[in-house]
């Protein structure tokens, strides 16, 4: 055990996202946000660095034994965590189910990384319904998430950069009747880009 870390197992939890841009075929993260539900403490991290420096952060005494919750994590978020972590020749425990994480330990900090999707089996879209809280996952354009358009401030971006085409016939439905009551405001990217992002995080 490292020097300075605690004894005594905590019950604290982290929930946390990554949003990536795409625009070379690659995902490549670029905008985390993270929530302590037990002390409402916030944390956003921006940049190609955004999961290295969420890292550095959470590596620390004060954070030992800590439960970090993602949606889906084990087929996206967990493999961006995964490599970082396997760079820094970070001593990892995991369990997969074929090529999914299903649970990603950092043994010198006991910090388990695991998905929310193991016990809320449902997509995060589906939850307040379900649950009877209010929220809503509202929609975004992850194929307008390039570099070039960091700093976007103009007209709604054209259906297709939501992705449109993968949604089922009813989503398809609900987005095109939310996107002609929006068409005409003004969309500014990063506003929307963390929103969205948060509102992700808020839900778990």
């Amino acid at each position: 055990m490292l020097e300075g870390l605690p004894q005594k197992k905590t019950e604290d939890y982290i929930a946390f996202d990554i949003e990536c841009t795409q625009e070379t075929g690659v995902h490549q993260p670029n905008y985390i946000y993270a929530h302590q539900l037990t002390a409402d403490e916030n944390w956003e991290f921006e940049g190609r660095s955004c999961v290295n420096d969420f890292l550095n952060m959470l590596m620390q005494p004060k954070y030992y034994e800590y439960t970090m919750l993602a949606h889906n994590s084990k087929a996206y978020n967990l493999f961006f965590i995964l490599q970082d972590l396997i760079h820094e020749k970070m001593a990892l425990e995991l369990i997969t189910q074929g090529s999914k994480l299903m649970l990603l330990k950092v043994v010198p900090f006991e910090i388990r990384f695991t998905d929310t999707l193991n016990f809320l089996t449902m997509k995060l879209s589906k939850l307040p319904k379900a649950f009877g809280f209010e929220g809503c996952k509202g929609y975004f354009l992850h194929f307008f998430n390039r570099c070039a358009n960091q700093n976007y401030i103009g007209p709604m971006p054209p259906p297709n950069s939501y992705g449109i085409e993968y949604r089922m016939p009813s989503e398809k439905e609900s987005f095109l009747q939310w996107y002609d009551e929006n068409r005409e405001n003004q969309f500014n990217f990063q506003s929307e880009f963390k929103a969205y992002c948060q509102a992700d995080v808020m839900m778990l």
